[in-house]
């Protein structure tokens, strides 16, 4: 049986390298249930996961992603369609 995460949901982010490890230490050694955040289809599970308390492991790779498709910069008008406010 799976149990629930005492704390609430928790994000674990490791290097890629330590993927796997850090999967087979949660399966071995707790009781808690988690989810692998990675590979192209991740974004189907997220509204999903904000209602799990679970572990949710994934990569430095991965937040560094999903930051730039968040965090998108807004581009700046070119000067000649800007308005005129030096009256």
């Amino acid at each position: 049986m799976i149990a629930k995460n005492p704390v609430g949901r928790t994000l674990v982010v490791v290097p890629n390298r330590l993927i796997r490890q850090w999967e087979d230490e949660i399966e071995h050694r707790t009781e808690l249930g988690y989810f692998l955040y990675e590979g192209p289809l991740r974004y189907r599970y997220a509204r999903q996961l904000e209602k799990e308390d679970i572990i949710i492991l994934t990569t430095y790779d991965v937040v560094k992603q999903e930051g730039r498709r968040s965090f998108q910069p807004e581009v700046c008008p070119p000067a000649s369609s800007r308005p005129d406010w030096s009256d």
